[in-house]
């Protein structure tokens, strides 16, 4: 890579962007690249960018200019030159260092499996599914990143073809726009 390239990977909490950032991350390693992981929700944690915890939705308030700004300073301050940094987290896509962005998307019947298995609570179940229903984290990183975001469905996708994607779109080669996927029929089924 000629510079320092910035792959934001983000979407709905149990979409897979843990997964799918680390064996990315491997993936690059392994041919070559000089790669790097950074996890969005750590960096909030650590350098104390939380307002506060919402005991309703279950779910530290994150101030977000300040992660961006401190965010933008580690990039800067680190030696990034020739190196991909992969940021994971469903609020990375709100740094605006963000060179590409992916937003991964799930079908809501297998993402509600996932948060049901993570124990989340109804209310919290329920909230996730209509932001990814109502595309949220592709409408937010749309906004803020337009013409530089990537939006992949994973569901029926093997692990081996969401990272050779990945990798497609870090190099140019694929660009996957936003807008492309509709899960508003999971809201209709259920008024029908």
């Amino acid at each position: 890579m000629d510079n320092c390239k910035v792959i934001c990977i983000t979407g709905t909490p149990g979409v897979g962007k843990t997964t799918i950032s680390k064996l990315l991350n491997e993936k690059l390693l392994k041919k070559g690249f000089k790669s790097n992981l950074s996890f969005i929700n750590e960096i909030a944690i650590n350098h104390d960018l939380t307002l506060g915890y919402d005991e309703e939705k279950g779910f530290n308030v994150v101030d977000i200019c300040k992660l961006d700004k401190k965010f933008s300073e580690i990039i800067a301050d680190e030696n990034t030159e020739n190196e991909i940094v992969i940021v994971d987290g469903h609020l990375s896509h709100f740094c605006s260092r963000c060179d590409k962005v992916i937003v991964l998307r799930v079908k809501p019947d297998v993402l509600k499996k996932r948060l049901i298995k993570r124990n989340y609570s109804e209310n919290k179940v329920k909230d996730n599914l209509e932001s990814e229903v109502l595309a949220i984290c592709s409408y937010e990183a749309n906004e803020l990143h337009k013409g530089k975001v990537n939006e992949l469905d994973i569901s029926s996708l093997k692990i081996s073809q969401i990272l050779q994607i990945c990798i497609d779109v870090i190099q140019g080669k694929t660009y996957m726009p936003v807008g492309n996927i509709d899960f508003m029929d999971y809201f209709l089924k259920d008024n029908q």
